[in-house]
């Protein structure tokens, strides 16, 4: 069942998560994001097989969906990303991770973007159970941070690939409908963002895509693999 966001005026980005259970992360995602999506753009959650399924948030942003993919196969956030963006309405799709933490500034940077494609550099932070942003180092110690895993970010470079924001039309048709899904068949994490990025390489070099431009940090969850409030994406049994 689809449950398709509200018809209106013309919606300027649609924000996409994929997600499997955590289910109070969605529900802290949402009342953040109820409090800094514009009204003319849309939040997109593609629930991948959570058992129970997934329920509309007390509050969430004016334009919300659920997509019920009712795909189980062992790993699917590419198959998920894709069905994102053929059913979203934005003039941009604005990809994220649930455990990633979308920052005001960086939706509004997205909200007046105009190039091809927009990256993220990465701080560490939280949610509260109100979803506001918590970067007290008490909080973000019980959370699995360390000073070490400060610097770890840091010498690898804050950008994650997983966040990004693109032109609809170039990933729908310069990037041939988005992510490799058959990257999706062994069962594990496949490589589909490196293969994605590449192809996206390709078409900067040929001049069909502007080069990527950074954008405000957006946050991150020092390590969701220990807090019970996340679900990793894999259904793989190899997988932790």
């Amino acid at each position: 069942m689809l449950q398709s966001p509200a018809e209106g005026s013309r919606v300027r980005f649609s924000l996409i998560i994929s997600v499997l259970k955590s289910y109070e992360i969605v529900q802290r995602q949402c009342n953040h994001l109820a409090s800094i999506i514009p009204a003319d753009c849309e939040l997109i959650v593609l629930d991948d097989g959570s058992d129970p399924p997934l329920k509309m948030s007390n509050r969430r942003p004016a334009k919300f969906s659920i997509v019920y993919t009712r795909n189980t196969a062992p790993w699917t956030q590419p198959i998920a990303r894709n069905l994102g963006a053929r059913l979203a309405r934005g003039a941009y799709l604005f990809f994220t991770d649930i455990d990633h933490i979308v920052s005001r500034e960086a939706a509004q940077a997205v909200y007046n973007f105009s190039n091809s494609r927009m990256m993220f550099p990465r701080q560490f932070a939280v949610l509260n159970e109100s979803g506001q942003i918590v970067r007290n180092s008490e909080i973000l110690r019980t959370a699995g941070w360390s000073e070490e895993q400060e610097q770890h970010l840091a010498a690898r470079g804050a950008i994650h690939q997983n966040t990004f924001a693109i032109r609809r039309d170039l990933f729908l048709e310069g990037m041939q409908g988005g992510y490799d899904e058959a990257l999706c068949a062994g069962g594990r994490y496949g490589g589909d963002d490196v293969e994605f990025n590449h192809r996206y390489a390709g078409l900067v070099a040929s001049e069909h895509a502007e080069p990527d431009v950074l954008g405000p940090s957006i946050f991150v969850y020092p390590d969701p693999a220990s807090n019970k409030q996340f679900h990793n994406l894999s259904r793989a049994t190899n997988l932790p």
